[in-house]
């Protein structure tokens, strides 16, 4: 990947990106990204292209209230048209031939869906909760979890997680960023 990060100016920077089409692929990707960053406001825009492909975008926003940050994000993943069976033939020593077959794909239709939340700290407790939502399929998603300070980098973790419909889920683990 190519990558090339502005400086911050007026505390807007951007990002642009640009990956080269894999051996037998004429999808090369491009991936953009706009970004505001000022006190307690935080914004951001980002869209991810393969060539001949819909693009993928989002929109993400971050407010400090002091007490609280809140937060929440507008996605959409556009359509992936259907691609049929086909296959790959290589050569292998000896003149031997080998055929694999590569499974085609189903159509997926563009879709989009928002989450909003907050997090709040107590001491070096940080309790937060989150709900999304798929537009499309109407599928919904809770999220609340906590996290405890040991160090500056270093935290328990623990949230759990339910998608309308579905079981709910539950994690607990330490975080330790490098």
């Amino acid at each position: 990947m190519i990558n090339y990060i502005t400086p911050t100016v007026n505390g807007f920077t951007a990002r642009l990106g640009y990956v080269n089409a894999a051996d037998n692929s004429k999808a090369a990707i491009t991936d953009v990204a706009l970004m505001y960053s000022n006190g307690p406001l935080n914004l951001a825009y980002g869209q991810i292209k393969a060539q001949g492909k819909e693009a993928n975008s989002g929109v993400h926003a971050n407010y400090d209230l002091g007490m609280a940050t809140v937060y929440g994000s507008y996605n959409k993943r556009g359509a992936i048209a259907a691609t049929a069976n086909s296959y790959t033939v290589t050569g292998a020593a000896n003149n031997a031939v080998t055929t694999t077959l590569v499974a085609g794909s189903a159509a997926v239709a563009a879709q989009d869906g928002f989450s909003v939340g907050a997090k709040v700290p107590f001491g070096a407790t940080t309790v937060y909760a989150t709900y999304g939502k798929n537009n499309d399929s109407k599928v919904t998603a809770y999220e609340l979890g906590a996290d405890y300070a040991l160090s500056k980098r270093t935290a328990l973790t623990a949230f759990t997680a339910s998608t309308k419909g579905k079981d709910a889920g539950f994690f607990a683990g330490v975080r330790h960023a490098f």
